[in-house]
């Protein structure tokens, strides 16, 4: 097994690069959702609920953030802004402290999409938990849902798509690691792996939600594709009969791709690297 693609996504929900190359940290992979969009009550906004941010691309270097869905549509912003000040946000469950960026980029957001909206950033100081039920005790992350990061088989897509009238492309759903080379579903028995220098642990099966029905290229919805083909054979009842409550599951969760938790910092990782399973 193998790494076939590995995949930044600088802001949630927004669309992500792909590179041959990327460091692991704490919060998981280097530049990996370190920032976010918020309501007026400062909670996450998502393609759950604007579709629409699905057609913004990103293009991020040391020391800016690029933002467009066309080329006459573009705002280019720093990458470590200070902003308005800080407030608290949340992500699910979890609250923690962000900086808000300046009025324009805000602006430009909220003209998009018709809503107010302001792009946060996450602060060094920032140290975000996962999961109780999951934390070793010092495990943070970054503004994804949960974990640090998502990885997901090229043979588990295969099998979906082997089930649909219409195939459907990996990043709907927006995975960090993809592995070639695996049995479908694999991922599903992982408890650690080894990718170059660095070892990964499991923690849970990600739970999937509406956005692998939004076309990233339009942000518009195809249906109730692909969750209805995985209600038929992916529920967390069918994956995992005897022990689904133990992640924390609900029976009839739909389970694609696996959540991972690094256990050291640091490293490289590479397309290419070998998968070894611990």
């Amino acid at each position: 097994m193998n790494i076939s693609e590995i995949n930044i996504y600088p802001v949630k929900s927004l669309k992500g690069f792909s590179t041959e190359t990327s460091v692991v940290e704490e919060r998981g992979l280097k530049n990996d959702r370190r920032f976010m969009l918020v309501d007026g009550r400062n909670d996450l906004v998502t393609q759950r609920e604007l579709p629409i941010l699905a057609t913004v691309s990103v293009r991020y270097d040391k020391n800016t953030l690029q933002l467009s869905t066309n080329p006459r549509n573009e705002i280019v912003i720093p990458a470590d802004f200070s902003g308005t000040g800080k407030i608290t946000v949340r992500v699910w469950d979890s609250f923690c402290e962000a900086i808000v960026a300046d009025e324009p980029t805000n602006q430009w957001f909220s003209k998009l999409t018709d809503t107010d909206i302001r792009l946060v950033r996450m602060p060094e100081t920032t140290r975000r938990s996962i999961n109780q039920r999951f934390d070793h005790g010092n495990d943070i992350v970054s503004f994804a849902d949960g974990y640090p990061l998502l990885v997901i088989g090229e043979n588990s897509l295969g099998d979906l798509n082997s089930k649909l009238e219409k195939q459907i492309p990996m990043k709907r759903f927006r995975p960090n690691l993809v592995i070639s080379g695996s049995a479908a579903f694999v991922e599903d028995s992982w408890v650690k792996i080894k990718i170059g220098a660095t070892t990964f642990r499991s923690t849970k099966p990600c739970v999937r939600c509406i956005v692998p029905t939004i076309d990233q290229e339009t942000g518009i919805s195809d249906g109730k594709e692909p969750l209805k083909t995985l209600a038929s054979y992916r529920k967390s009842v069918d994956v995992f009969p005897d022990r689904f409550e133990s992640f924390g599951l609900a029976k009839n969760d739909l389970l694609f791709g696996q959540n991972l938790v690094a256990e050291n910092f640091g490293e490289m990782i590479k397309v290419g690297d070998e998968v070894k399973i611990l």
